[in-house]
């Protein structure tokens, strides 16, 4: 009964970060906090069975509880790690970063890495209905190709988005495609 409360305010907070995501293209840290939150303490009911975070300590859980919650946090850490420099190079947000370390840390490593795929093929199919919509398909795959050329040719990695030169025609509310992901993991599919 806890562990399904915890769930589901994480779940809330994932569709309040969707839907943040949509309308402002910017994912508040808070919601990604609570969320992160609750995952951890239903995670830390599970590992006690289901009883209060408290009755662990009670029954000696504690240390596969405290295994457990590292575990999530591990995971979490290493999605972050990964998205890291996608993010540091402008292709993804911060907030789509941890959004990707919520998920393998609330479905789990296999789950959550199939949640992400699952998020990144609904991310590319709206960037592809966004560019057939305002004819840039051309333009944006040209400016791909410049920029891998630039990276290869100075070794160096730049910024590939910049919102004053790029504007927002090329924006996607990626969060709200991997938060999708996980909800059709979530649901089984």
């Amino acid at each position: 009964m806890i562990r399904t409360i915890f769930n589901l305010i994480t779940a809330l907070s994932l569709f309040l970060c969707a839907l943040a995501d949509i309308r402002s293209y910017r994912i508040p840290n808070r919601l990604i906090w609570i969320a992160a939150a609750f995952c951890l303490l239903g995670q830390w009911v599970s590992s006690a069975g289901g009883n209060l975070p408290c009755y662990v300590w009670e029954s000696g859980g504690a240390g596969k509880a405290m295994k457990d919650v590292l575990a999530v946090l591990g995971r979490m850490v290493l999605a972050v790690g990964v998205s890291l420099p996608f993010h540091m190079s402008g292709m993804i947000g911060g907030g789509d970063s941890k959004i990707m370390a919520l998920s393998v840390g609330w479905l789990g490593f296999g789950a959550g890495v199939q949640a992400i795929g699952i998020g990144l093929v609904l991310g590319a199919i709206l960037a592809l209905g966004k560019m057939l919509r305002h004819g840039s398909m051309a333009r944006r795959f040209l400016y791909l190709s410049a920029y891998i050329r630039r990276t290869i040719r100075e070794k160096k990695i730049h910024a590939y988005y910049d919102a004053d030169r790029d504007g927002r025609d090329c924006v996607i509310p990626l969060g709200a495609c991997i938060c999708a992901g996980i909800f059709l993991k979530r649901m089984g599919l």
